[in-house]
């Protein structure tokens, strides 16, 4: 996204490709494995696990696969520009000027992602013991990855006619409005799948902000340094679920989820993007602030 991008607007277009093709890929699989789940041929708990072991493995096979692929594709280029080009500097030992002036990107990153997993984690939950239907399932998750892939080219266009400050904080708050409306709608099947698309759509478009405004940043920081603001936002980005997981462990331990009312459960379901969004909205505007003292 910066080392093989010129100006904002590709960098906003690769930034935008590759949340649309994790969209699809949730959408592929939401559209394939539900039918599946739902066949009485893997009613049993031992063809179950069956099913997810082949499962992993042949998504394996198709990562390990489309590595060597690319691999392969571009490794005639790395030979050109190692013989034509300079070596690079290397970052110096302990100069982490770029992650302190990211901290907030990466503050943001955090708890955005801590978010939609949490809510992601939740919908097995809250569609067993609220909505008890497979179908309204399947229909959550694809609407919640129709919205992710097909919101793309639209916020495309926005980020390139706001500043991304502005940006960072109207999709903060647009998601935290989604969520809301999830938590008002939630024991109506047809409206929380449409609040699941709106979710869907908000996330789609913070999370193509978060990754573009990275950069973003990167190109206008020594080379040496891409790999490092990358490196960290990759890290943030896989610790932040981690940390949902083991929250919502410790959390569903503290109430009865399975009662009648399920109050708690639909509390937590809408409370943990809202409180997501608005820790990346108030960041996104204190660091806009701070950078236009």
């Amino acid at each position: 996204m910066t080392l093989a991008t010129t100006d904002a607007w590709s960098r906003s277009r690769v930034a935008a490709l590759r949340v649309a093709t994790s969209g699809l890929a949730a959408l592929l699989l939401a559209a394939a494995i539900l039918p599946v789940l739902a066949s009485e041929a893997f009613s049993g708990a031992d063809r179950r696990a069956a099913l997810f072991v082949w499962l992993g493995a042949a998504m394996t096979v198709i990562g390990l696969g489309t590595a060597l692929w690319l691999q392969h594709a571009l490794s005639r280029q790395w030979s050109d520009n190692a013989s034509s080009s300079p070596r690079e500097t290397r970052v110096r030992s302990g100069d982490w000027s770029a992650m302190i002036a990211l901290a907030p990107l990466y503050g943001m990153a955090f708890a955005f992602l801590l978010a939609v997993s949490a809510f992601a984690k939740l919908e097995p939950y809250y569609v067993a013991y609220v909505l008890g239907s497979p179908v309204w399932a399947g229909a959550l998750a694809i609407a919640g990855a129709c919205g992710v892939m097909l919101s793309q080219p639209v916020w495309e266009r926005v980020i390139a006619s706001l500043e991304r400050g502005r940006a960072l904080g109207i999709m903060s708050l647009a998601l935290m409005a989604g969520a809301l409306a999830f938590g008002l709608a939630a024991r109506t099947p047809w409206a929380a799948t449409a609040a699941a698309g709106v979710i869907g759509i908000a996330s789609g478009g913070l999370n193509q902000l978060i990754w573009s405004t990275a950069a973003e940043e990167a190109a206008m920081r020594p080379r040496a340094q891409v790999g490092l603001i990358y490196g960290a936002l990759t890290a943030v980005s896989k610790t932040a679920p981690a940390v949902s997981a083991l929250g919502l462990g410790a959390l569903l331990g503290r109430f009865d989820y399975r009662a009648a009312d399920t109050d708690g459960l639909l509390l937590l379901i809408a409370g943990s993007p809202m409180f997501g969004a608005a820790i990346c909205a108030l960041i996104a505007v204190s660091w806009r602030a701070s950078r236009a003292a």
